[in-house]
């Protein structure tokens, strides 16, 4: 943990947050908190060699539909709550409004996106595009259905107009052109296409440091003025839906469920965020 960090925390959770957070990396360079992960996630059905991955690139990569039940090890449900329920958000908004949608997932990770779309519409079509192979090789072995393809965000190797739903969280922040990405997601979305997109707000970057155990550090930081300027250049003001997410450990199972999830609210852009918002999300309603 960096000082810069360390006193963040200190100044906005206090003392107790600050000492657990610390206990917690201490745990984490022991090796401790890997160990403990990959018995769970090999209990929870993974195959031993996935666990370990999944653990030693816990950073970069997780399955946010199993892991602990606590916040200690592997990443906890804290964090997984909010990755899952983006996808279940998306899937709230606007499935039910499709009939056999094609859906774009760039940046899947793991591939539990397409799970929870599948569940709730059995005639999909998703694509599933990541720049890893060794994500994709994971996500095609326990959520098969969908489409893999390894690819750049910045050249999507897909036709024009071919999606009606496309979703892709927590990607901009990765690219070194992110405008370049938006042209593209502009490019393969029919013009009446649902289009999802999340940022963390206003996250530092410590870049020297999260390059030591991040394959993929963040390059940007966004706060509310830079992601609506950013989205704002590439779609119209009038579609465009924004949103707040704050911590919870309150994950969402997709099921048929069609309120928004725990942690996620929306809110016009001219009035303050709440104090402990940690995602910006958008929903650009072209339909």
């Amino acid at each position: 943990m960096s000082i810069r960090r360390g006193i963040r925390i200190l100044k906005e959770d206090g003392l107790q947050r600050l000492l657990k957070k610390a206990g917690h990396r201490m745990m984490s360079d022991l090796g401790v908190l890997n160990k403990v992960g990959t018995i769970n996630l090999w209990r929870a059905g993974r195959d031993y060699e996935d666990a370990r991955w999944l653990t030693d690139n816990a950073r970069d990569r997780h399955d946010a539909l199993i892991g602990p039940d606590k916040t200690i090890s592997y990443p906890g449900k804290d964090v997984r709550a909010k990755h899952l329920n983006r996808y279940v958000f998306a899937k709230n908004e606007c499935l039910s409004t499709k009939t056999a949608p094609s859906i774009l997932d760039v940046a899947c990770g793991t591939g539990y996106g397409y799970h929870i779309f599948n569940k709730s519409n059995k005639s999909i079509r998703y694509t599933s595009g990541d720049i890893s192979a060794r994500t994709l090789q994971y996500a095609n072995k326990y959520y098969g259905g969908a489409s893999y393809i390894q690819l750049s965000a910045e050249a999507l190797p897909l036709q024009k107009n071919e999606f009606d739903i496309v979703v892709s969280f927590e990607t901009l922040e990765h690219l070194p052109s992110p405008g370049e990405y938006l042209a593209e997601i502009e490019r393969t979305s029919k013009p009446t296409a649902d289009i999802f997109l999340s940022v963390p707000y206003n996250q530092d970057l410590d870049i020297e440091s999260e390059t030591d155990v991040k394959s993929y550090p963040h390059l940007h930081k966004f706060g509310m003025s830079d992601f609506r300027e950013m989205l704002e250049n590439h779609f119209r003001l009038e579609n465009i839906k924004y949103y707040h997410q704050n911590q919870t450990e309150e994950i969402e199972h997709s099921g048929e469920t069609t309120h928004t999830p725990s942690g996620i609210s929306q809110f016009k852009p001219a009035k303050d965020l709440p104090q402990r918002t940690e995602t910006l999300l958008a929903h650009i309603d072209q339909s």
